[in-house]
């Protein structure tokens, strides 16, 4: 089970504080559960046998009402697939640092989880930024973790729109594979975001690490086709 940063900022965060105590300590133990995409399964009994192994008195119920609590206010969202129960937390990629990464362990989230998650993260790159560091530790040669950053080193000031698209990226495919997709993309000099787009979602349908014969044209093809320059 990989290890989760917990950043200075949860002494001010809004939401976190307005958390009962026990579902605020439900967030910590479950804190370690995501997978490099931040989703991670929540079905009560399998959260109480993980989470919980040394606290019998803990019960599914328990479990339920704390998640519907975190959910309640935003800190996680949730869905159905067959019997078991999933969430993603929309503001991983945002507070995460994922240095490589591993199959996804979860169904991918529907695409309504989706499609909100690009003004969470606006809104909390806006009001749930950590306090500053006054001694930070400089390095020459920083791997850019922060995408709209590397983008703008590549492609020039991304549009607002531009800037929500890459956020709901990093939330779907994680910000190292968004900074691998557009590497992909200016070596291959398509200066294109449909091409990115195509090029992550054929890493999540094929394997981002699959071995195939080199075609230049083969992120032109499919939904994106017809809109990416060539």
């Amino acid at each position: 089970m990989p290890n989760r940063v917990i950043k200075e900022s949860i002494w001010t965060s809004p939401n976190l504080n307005q958390l009962s105590d026990m579902a605020e300590r439900h967030f910590y133990r479950i804190l370690v559960l995501p997978d490099d995409f931040g989703c991670c399964e929540l079905t009560p009994l399998v959260v109480k046998g993980r989470c919980y192994p040394l606290k019998p008195h803990i019960t599914e119920q328990d479990i339920d009402i704390w998640q519907q609590e975190l959910e309640d206010k935003g800190l996680i969202k949730r869905w159905n697939e067959g019997a078991r129960q999933y969430a993603i937390f929309p503001t991983f990629s945002v507070h995460q640092r994922i240095r490589s990464i591993h199959q996804r362990k979860t169904p991918v989230p529907p695409d309504e989880i989706m499609e909100s998650l690009a003004d969470i993260c606006r809104q909390v790159s806006s009001s749930d930024r950590p306090n500053p560091n006054p001694n930070p530790n400089p390095n020459p040669n920083p791997l850019p973790d922060n995408v709209i950053e590397f983008y703008r080193e590549n492609f020039g000031e991304p549009s607002e729109d531009m800037e929500n698209e890459l956020k709901l990226a990093c939330i779907k495919f994680s910000s190292a594979w968004v900074i691998d997709a557009i590497q992909e993309a200016v070596k291959r000099g398509k200066k294109d975001w449909r091409y990115i787009a195509r090029i992550l979602e054929n890493w999540r349908k094929f394997g981002k690490n699959t071995k195939s014969k080199q075609d230049p044209n083969k992120y032109v093809r499919g939904k994106y086709g017809s809109s990416v320059r060539r």
